[in-house]
């Protein structure tokens, strides 16, 4: 995986995702299907289709990543998950489903939150999208949607 990576961090998105198909083929012929191996190929396909620009398919993968990762209940990674499926909705414009992404958090966040220490990245992304609509839509209407929530 940290050839991927470091693929990643050189702009060569297209070898990096060949190798993390590689390596997710090879991990479902080797592991169980809920394994956090498979996960992690799972999440770092995801990362390259979004850094590519395709955010249909970066969804794809984020999402089987993160069916696996609630079940493993890895809380840390599904806070970052949360974040990047927030991040991909928004890049395709869907802000509903952006803002509820951004708003989705595991239980050990949620426990981080009530004692005061709270995923602030999260909140900026989440005043980014209402500023952003609220450049379209008239201020009333903006004021009643931040209310509902």
């Amino acid at each position: 995986m940290e050839v991927g990576r470091n693929l990643l961090d050189i702009s060569k998105v297209n070898e990096a995702i060949q190798l993390f198909h590689f390596a997710l083929c090879f991990n479902l012929q080797t592991l169980r299907d809920s394994d956090v191996d498979v996960a992690a190929s799972y999440y770092w396909l995801g990362r390259s289709y979004e850094d590519k620009g395709e955010y249909d398919k970066a969804i794809e993968y984020y999402e089987k990543d993160l069916k696996i990762s609630l079940n493993t209940q890895r809380s840390n990674h599904i806070d970052a998950l949360y974040h990047s499926l927030g991040v991909v909705h928004q890049n395709e414009g869907e802000y509903d489903k952006a803002i509820k992404y951004h708003f989705s958090t595991s239980p050990l966040c949620r426990l981080k939150q009530q004692f005061g220490f709270v995923n602030t990245t999260n909140h900026t992304y989440i005043a980014y999208i209402y500023l952003f609509i609220s450049s379209q839509l008239d201020v009333s209407s903006l004021i009643f949607s931040i209310s509902n929530i």
